[in-house]
């Protein structure tokens, strides 16, 4: 196979939504679904991809991840590190040059937490956020499949930025049934608060 027409289908620039991907994909892999995700946000014409974000959580860098959150399950197939590899492959297959980065690992410990403390690798995904905002010249969108630990930190450290420059933000969280936690709430509840 090699790369893929990045022309996204013959959509002109202008009609296409410019967006940003925050997204729980691992390497290797935990859930498949992150991946299709991924594919589909390079492969629909109708989208303009600006930033892929790795919002992963500590326990899951484990060999097995012990309390990941309230009623999330013990997983015994790890480690997994951020996806990187499955983006640059879609990089490659789609010819583009989607710039990615990782977010903070821990939970935030309030709704406005910041992160500055977090190490420096994992304020990449913060600030590939706030940098892609404040270069565009219109509102965007953010979809956020996980924790969306960046997307809160991101706003916590420039809300004016987002009133601004978000136009929508697609946030993957809910339930099914009262008292219980859907999956991306539980990774991390201070930034589903946010």
């Amino acid at each position: 196979f090699g790369p893929l027409s990045g022309s996204g289908g013959g959509a002109s620039t202008r009609s296409r939504i410019p967006f940003i991907n925050v997204t729980d994909l691992y390497h290797p892999h935990q859930d498949v679904g992150d991946n299709v995700d991924l594919l589909t946000a390079y492969a629909l014409p109708e989208l303009e991809l600006k930033a892929v974000i790795l919002d992963c959580s500590e326990p899951f860098r484990q060999p097995v991840a012990k309390n990941a959150g309230p009623g999330l399950f013990e997983d015994a197939q790890g480690p997994r590190d951020p996806g990187f590899v499955p983006v640059l492959q879609l990089n490659y297959l789609f010819n583009r040059n989607v710039p990615c980065g990782a977010g903070p690992f821990a939970r935030m410990k309030t709704p406005d937490d910041t992160m500055r403390d977090a190490p420096g690798f994992q304020q990449q995904g913060v600030e590939l956020i706030l940098r892609t905002l404040r270069q565009s010249d219109v509102p965007m969108d953010i979809t956020s499949f996980g924790s969306a630990r960046p997307v809160a930190v991101a706003y916590n450290r420039d809300p004016a930025l987002f009133h601004a420059k978000l136009r929508r933000l697609h946030l993957s969280a809910g339930t099914s049934a009262p008292g219980f936690l859907e999956w991306n709430v539980a990774l991390d509840t201070n930034a589903v608060v946010a």
